[in-house]
This record gives structure tokens, sequence and C-alpha cells, in this order.
């Protein structure tokens, strides 16, 4: 029953998730749960309730996970079982996963339930929940099976306050000697796997090891800070690898399914100069620049690319020096691929920028401008998809899926017509069509978050009663 609710749930967001997230074997499959339940998370922190189709979906998650812990059990030697019972009341359903071995003549056992953890901890994290500055990062972390202080798999893995069992604790974080060891080094096949690099890859392990296991924990690790150092130092400066096989690794990276390493990635690669090369890294360079943590982020990003110019590592980076390192990254990001609709003149527009300011609060005028905007540029498809939305959402629904339609078909480089169109076709209660828009624009656009993100959105709509 656990395997069949664990292939239920993946059989929910086949051809949804893109390369955002994939269920590939690896430590970093976790990731296809944490982006699927982020909506119902959000909702629930809001004081909304699961339905029973949520909590049949929470409880295929945590079949996943306890599946792929099973997994990763027996990759590390350990004795590995999944056990729990899925009838009767949700709250009383269990999904454990019971790990042990005999070391010494000693039975040692762990025991961790999932569904309990994924109910309380991933949808409703404590108040004390660990955080970096204050931001909780438990949508890359929680429920994955192992101690703490066994440190199974990498630094993602925290205590279950629910986890049961005898297992012994050591002097150090990691534990005993030779389960780090094999933790970590397990932990960089999946990272190599994950991101299409060689799985032996013995040159490039070194540098895998930073970015999988930040030394002194994240607490002290503030913005990946020290990874990022060291990444500098042991490409740019000590040439452990030769450049070349440094920026191919980092760019390599880009493909991981954790923002994180993929922000730790594109901002190295500013530091050291290089332009992106196609338009998912180009996202990639963006979305790190947008990111929540960049303003910290950039300071020793600008002290590292300071050292790189000859500048004295102990000196304090100046607020101008950051600004103009900023600047050239900034730059870096506009100048490189990026879409078609991104370069649309249009985008530029003042009567168009002027409109856009409006469109919430104004709709029939917005509405006005831009069907006027159409008339002089009438071949305009991001004008198109706009004034389609626009229509659709309003006034005259035929003609504006007419239009988003014809859009599809004449711009076929558009992500905002399907998004705009699937939003469109959601709203009037058309969720089946929605979702097939959704899912072309996913499969078109694989690495697109929007595109998952709408198609998560309308998957988990109906699994959250919210407050009333």
């Amino acid at each position: 029953m656990i395997n069949t609710a664990a292939d239920e749930f993946l059989g929910l967001l086949k051809n949804r998730q893109g390369k955002v997230a994939r269920s590939n074997g690896t430590f970093f499959s976790l990731n296809v749960v944490t982006t699927a339940i982020q909506r119902i998370r959000l909702d629930m922190l809001k004081g909304a309730d699961l339905t029973d189709k949520g909590e049949s979906f929470i409880q295929g998650a945590a079949a996943f996970l306890a599946r792929l812990g099973e997994v990763h059990g027996k990759k590390l030697g350990l004795e590995a079982s999944v056990t729990g019972t899925l009838s009767g009341p949700f709250p009383e359903r269990r999904i454990s996963l019971v790990l042990s071995r005999l070391r010494d003549g000693t039975r040692e056992e762990y025991i961790q339930d999932f569904l309990g953890d994924a109910r309380d901890l991933l949808l409703r994290p404590p108040g004390n929940f660990p955080s970096i500055q204050g931001r909780m990062y438990v949508m890359n972390s929680l429920v994955y099976p192992s101690p703490e202080y066994l440190y199974i798999y990498g630094v993602f893995i925290l205590q279950s306050p629910r986890a049961g069992g005898k297992w012994p604790r050591s002097k150090r974080v990691g534990g005993l000697e030779e389960d780090f060891t094999l933790s970590r080094n397990l932990l960089v096949d999946d990272l190599h796997e994950d991101c299409g690099l060689p799985r032996g890859g013995h040159e490039i392990r070194p540098l895998s090891w930073w970015v999988v296991f930040p030394p002194y924990g994240w607490d002290q690790n503030d913005v990946q800070e020290y990874n990022m150092m060291t990444l500098v130092d042991q490409i740019g400066m000590k040439k452990v690898v030769s450049f070349e096989t440094g920026v191919a690794y980092l760019r390599a990276l880009l493909k991981s399914q954790l923002v994180f390493i993929r922000n730790l990635a594109a901002r190295t690669l500013m530091v050291f100069g290089q332009k992106s090369e196609d338009i998912r890294e180009s996202t990639c360079y963006q979305q790190a620049l947008m990111a929540q943590d960049q303003e910290r982020a950039s300071y020793h990003m600008a002290r590292y690319q300071g050292v790189l110019a000859g500048n004295d590592p102990k000196a304090p980076v100046s607020p101008e020096w950051q600004r103009q390192c900023f600047e050239g990254w900034r730059k870096m990001v506009t100048a490189g691929p990026k879409e078609e609709w991104r370069s649309a003149p249009i985008l530029h527009d003042p009567e168009y920028l002027d409109l856009a300011r409006i469109v919430r609060d104004q709709p029939e005028q917005a509405l006005s401008g831009f069907e006027g905007l159409l008339a002089k540029h009438p071949e305009n498809w991001f004008l198109r998809s706009a004034v389609g939305a626009r229509l659709m959402q309003g006034p005259d629904p035929v003609r504006g899926e007419a239009m988003l339609r014809q859009c599809l078909k004449d711009a076929p480089g558009c992500p905002d017509a399907h998004l705009n169109l699937g939003t469109r076709l959601k709203w009037q209660g058309r969720r089946r069509e929605a979702m097939g828009v959704f899912e072309e624009a996913v499969r078109q656009w694989p690495w697109h978050n929007q595109a998952v993100d709408s198609c998560m959105w309308l998957l988990t709509d109906d699994m959250v009663e919210k407050p009333s």
C-alpha cells in the first residue's frame, strides 16, 4: 500500500514539474515533494486545513520520501524498511522508516514517522524551527531519514523530534567517521548524477565536497559565503583543477534541482566574469541576483572579485566597489541570451509602461490603452497576449480566448501566452483544459519556474479548505 501511495503521488506530478524537480533516485529527488506541496504549505501557514484529497496527497508525498530514505539507507549498508498503515482516520495513519544495523554486537535502530512529520513539520513548522537569518529553510530540508548526528545525507537532514530508537552519538556532528565519510561520498555521487557530471569525477570531487557540506553548519555559513569562497579559491587561485574544468563544473551545477546550489554556481560564475551561454543559464543568473539574500551575498561576491583583481583580501569592501561589481553582474544578465519576449521593444515603450502600472486598479482604462497600442503594432504578439488576457478576464471572454490561442500558434516562443490562457481557463472552471495548457508550457520550457508553479497551483487547488 505504501508503494502504491508513492506511485500515485508521482503519477499526479508526471509531465508537470519539468526539470525544476525530478525523481531520479538521488537525494535531491526530495525537491519533488517540496515543489509539489509549496502552495499547500503556504495556505496552511495562513490557517487553512487539508481536505481529504489533500490528506491523500500528503500521504503519498510521505510515502515517496520514506521510500527514498529506504533506498539510501540500503546504500549505506543499513537494514532498511518502510512500515505503517494507511487505513482508518487520517490522523491515526503512519508511514515509518526503520533503519538498523548490528555494530560491535549491539543492535542500533532509528525509526522516523514520515507521515506525522510531513503534517506537523513540513506543512506547519514550529516557531523554533532552525533558520538562516530568520528565514526558515524547511522547504529544502526537513523530513528525511536520519538523526542529525548520523548525518546520513548532508546538511539538509534534521533530527525529527518524533524519531525513536537507539543510535549512537559521537563527539563530532558527522557521527562516526566511517558514517560521515560514506555519507559525504554518497551525497557527492548523487550531486553528480543529478547535474549530469561524471559519477566518479575524481578531479572535481573535492569541489563537490564543499558544495554539499558546509563544514561549520548553515548557521555559520551565511548566504553560502564559505562555499563560494572555497570554490573561488580552489578554482581561481589554487588551480586544483584547470580554470576551464572549474567553469564547466559550475555550469553543470546550474542544472541542479536545488535553488541554493544553482545560486551558488551562478554567483561564482559571475565572480569569474563568465557570461551565460544559453537562456537557462541566463535565468539562473537572474534568479541569483533577485534572491532574497542577494544583498548580503553581493558583499562576499564583490570581495572575491576584488581579490581576483589583485585587491587586498583583508581590506573591507567599499560600497562603491560593491555597486560597481553589481552593475557589472546586472549588465552580464541583461546582455545574455534571453527569451524572445524579453527583447520586445514594447516593454520599453513609455505608453505601455504607464498602462502596466494602472492595469490592476483601472482595468477598463488599461484595456482601452492596450488595444490602442495593438492597433499601432498589430503584429506584436506580446501585446496580443496582454489584450487577450484582459478580454478573456472581463468584457469579451470568447474574443480574448481566440486571441490567446492564436498567439500560441503565431508565437510558439511565448510562455506568457500559455500562462495567461491557462490562468483564465482555470478561473472559468475549465480545469482540464487549463492543465493541458500549463503542461504544454512545462514541456516547451522545462526549466520555467512559473510554468511548473502554475501546474502545482492548479493540481493542489482543492487540497486545502481556507478559513472563512
